[in-house]
């Protein structure tokens, strides 16, 4: 974590509701953006986790890709699925959580805000 503080903040979009964690100049930024829908007494339904560290590259699946885009590429297991962002970052959903994994605090913020 390099002596970042962390921060974390609950959201309501028209009935989604969403918290966010991480480093707090990845998520300052999702808090002034989305500021109109702040909302702490939310119950949350998705878990957004921001993660200062090199992407977990050796857990992928050995399987060819399901979604290529100019972004980013999704690889499935299962119920989990992996967003390589071309080495830069790295984005698991399992379930209702999303980490998000970069040394790139700029790509932690666009990925979370997309």
């Amino acid at each position: 974590m390099y002596g970042l503080s962390r921060i974390a903040a609950s959201f309501n979009i028209y009935g989604f509701r969403f918290s966010i964690r991480g480093p707090a100049n990845a998520v300052d930024g999702i808090i002034h953006d989305f500021a109109f829908f702040e909302d702490s007494t939310a119950a949350v339904q998705v878990t957004v986790e921001l993660i200062d560290d090199d992407p977990p590259h050796d857990g992928l699946p050995t399987s060819d890709a399901t979604v290529y885009t100019p972004r980013n590429v999704v690889y499935r297991s299962g119920n989990r699925r992996f967003i390589d962002y071309h080495g830069r970052a790295m984005g698991v959903v399992d379930g209702d959580n999303f980490k998000l994994y970069s040394r790139d605090m700029n790509l932690l913020y666009e990925a979370a805000y997309l």
